[in-house]
């Protein structure tokens, strides 16, 4: 699947590498501790060092991202998903990955937003995409909901993910 799709592969990479270029041009003006995680009621409750934020959350996101094209990629099915299944796959990280960084360097440059307000609002603007496009995949072994009933015939599968 990867060597199908190596434009999407590549591009996806660099959206999720993109936030590392933004971190070394405002550098100077980032504090030395970013807040990197907000609970439930929007209060920030853990931090890590600049050069964390800057480098490691970026290139975490991307082995996480690659992993999961690889293990997609092991899956005969998925060669045959239905193409907007497959952007999802390869774009859902680095869409995250940007606007999680781009949340966290306003936050660090002293924009202050309402974590508590702005986070459902994400979380459910991903499951209306999800929702929507997880009811589109063909039986398989590395997407959707897979449970004994639903592996084991097509009707089974569809009706479960609509």
């Amino acid at each position: 699947m990867i060597k199908d799709h190596k434009r999407k592969a590549i591009i996806s990479s660099i959206a999720i590498l993109l936030p590392i270029l933004f971190g070394l041009i405002m550098w100077n003006r980032l504090p030395a501790n970013m807040i990197s995680h907000w609970g439930g009621d929007g209060v920030a409750d853990g931090s890590a060092p600049k050069a964390f934020m800057v480098f490691g959350m970026p290139l975490i996101l991307l082995a996480i991202h690659w992993l999961c094209l690889w293990l997609t990629s092991l899956d005969k099915k998925s060669a045959k998903q239905n193409p907007k299944i497959v952007t999802l796959i390869y774009f859902i990280i680095p869409v995250a990955s940007l606007v999680i960084h781009a949340f966290i360097y306003s936050v660090a440059l002293e924009k202050n937003w309402d974590v508590s307000a702005f986070l459902p609002l994400l979380i459910g603007a991903l499951f209306v995409y999800i929702g929507n496009y997880l009811p589109k995949t063909i039986r398989n072994r590395t997407m959707g909901i897979k449970l004994h009933w639903t592996m084991g015939n097509d009707e089974n599968w569809n009706k479960t993910h609509r």
